[in-house]
């Protein structure tokens, strides 16, 4: 994915423990850009916070990293927050319950 795939809209979030779930899977921007096919320049803009995520590439992400893409959020917002943008995305499917 490229740097035009990340947003800053509505239905977009940071992934405040992106770079920590990276690191406690010892996984370099690298292979993680390898692994979730989103490039390493977006990678770092994301880990940095110049970046907000879609839920797609926040998907992208969790998968290589064996996680759920709320996990990568943090902070304050929960896994709700992306509920009313996957109603009205039908081909994304919810995360099983951990």
């Amino acid at each position: 994915m490229s740097m035009t795939e990340l947003s800053k809209g509505p239905g977009s979030r940071k992934l405040r423990r992106l770079k920590e779930y990276r690191e406690k899977r010892e996984l370099t921007v690298k292979e993680l850009a390898s692994r979730s096919e989103i490039t390493e320049e977006s990678i770092n803009a994301l880990e940095a916070g110049r970046a907000n995520a879609t839920i797609r590439t926040a998907e992208a992400l969790a998968n290589p990293l064996r996680c759920h893409k709320e996990d990568l959020i943090g902070g304050k917002e929960r896994p709700g927050d992306w509920t009313e943008v996957e109603a009205a995305s039908p081909e994304i499917d919810p995360p099983d319950d951990h």
